[in-house]
């Protein structure tokens, strides 16, 4: 897998990373200036392998999950803030609304928004909704 030249450079610049580039004599200030490709060939590796190491150092992001306790709010006000918390929601995201009761008249809503929904009641008056945004807006 080859990064775009703007991931390579973020990459370059992330502190775990550079160690990574240092041990393969490959020196901070020269990291940020060279291709992938170009800073394989200095350090001796193929493209793939030098990302294969570069990746094992500095893991992706994993998708950010926020909790949204409504429970005790008086409609609409449950609705209302998970609508607009699900707004800012960005690919592979989550938000895991805490409920005292399923809410019903959200599930349409968030169906109309392209948004995935899973409910459990892991006890008696907790309802819990985990919204995930799929898709881009």
């Amino acid at each position: 897998m080859t990064p775009t030249a703007s991931a390579w450079t973020e990459m370059a610049r992330d502190p775990r990373a550079r160690e990574v580039l240092a041990q393969l004599g490959i020196d901070e200030c020269c990291a940020s200036h060279l291709t992938l490709d170009e800073a394989a060939a200095a350090a001796g590796l193929p493209p793939t392998e030098l990302m294969r190491r570069l990746e094992l150092a500095v893991p992706p992001p994993s998708p950010s999950r926020v909790t949204l306790d409504v429970r005790g709010l008086p409609p609409p006000l449950p609705l209302v803030r998970v609508l607009e918390r699900v707004e800012t929601l960005g690919v592979g995201e989550s938000l895991e609304m805490v409920h005292d009761r399923r809410p019903m008249l959200l599930y349409p809503q968030l169906e109309a928004l392209g948004l995935a929904h899973e409910t459990s009641e892991p006890e008696p008056g907790v309802v819990r909704v985990l919204i995930t945004r799929k898709t881009a807006a």
